[in-house]
């Protein structure tokens, strides 16, 4: 739950909030990745709990974002347009999985018990929403990354835990309700913290 953040639905539109279009072209680079990493290394490690090493490598084989990616690339080289009656269903498909995911969401919420899981999911957060952050300024600093990348880089890498991580953890059952609380924890506590972020990055 902290490796993975909320860089898509949230970190996408900051970025051109905050840096314009080029700062939403760098963080879409970054999201790519992040998606590509979660469906692979996210699927594996999460599956792994519950599955053997070579169950758990099937999962990401048949995890669909890996070969969507693949496709939509190579749609991409081929200069060739995607016809509408394909890309009219997958829009409409798309648009509705942001209101699944939070309607799995408050499902896991509504089965959380802090009592249980407050330290778990305070140590969560923590590590999102400031140790990350660290990190990423030092790693910027490191590899000598300089205006909007390094602004776009420590931003992204900065947001709250994702709902997408959420959904890998209910999907394989490891610890969905413990997710679920640190994705709800971590954005909330997020208003304060990029705000805080923004003001320091301009």
């Amino acid at each position: 739950m902290s490796v993975i953040s909320n860089c898509g639905n949230l970190g996408l539109p900051l970025s051109l909030f905050a840096f314009g279009q080029e700062g939403l072209d760098l963080a879409l680079v970054y999201t790519m990745i992040s998606l590509l990493l979660l469906s692979s290394v996210g699927v594996y490690v999460a599956s792994r709990g519950r599955s053997g090493s070579w169950e758990s490598r099937l999962s990401v084989v048949k995890a669909p974002v890996v070969w969507v990616a693949v496709l939509a690339m190579l749609v991409n080289f081929s200069g060739r347009d995607v016809p509408e009656f394909v890309g009219k269903p997958i829009e409409l498909v798309g648009s509705g999985a942001l209101p699944v995911m939070l309607l799995i969401l408050g499902i896991q919420l509504s089965h959380l018990s802090l009592a249980e899981s407050k330290r778990a999911i305070a140590a969560a957060t923590f590590l999102r929403l400031a140790a990350a952050p660290v990190l990423a300024v030092a790693l910027a600093a490191f590899l000598g990354m300089q205006g909007v990348a390094r602004q776009v880089g420590i931003l992204q890498a900065s947001m709250p835990a994702a709902v997408t991580a959420m959904i890998l953890a209910a999907e394989f059952d490891a610890s969905p309700r413990f997710a679920a609380g640190a994705v709800f924890a971590s954005t909330l506590l997020s208003l304060v913290s990029l705000t805080g972020l923004l003001v320091w990055l301009w």
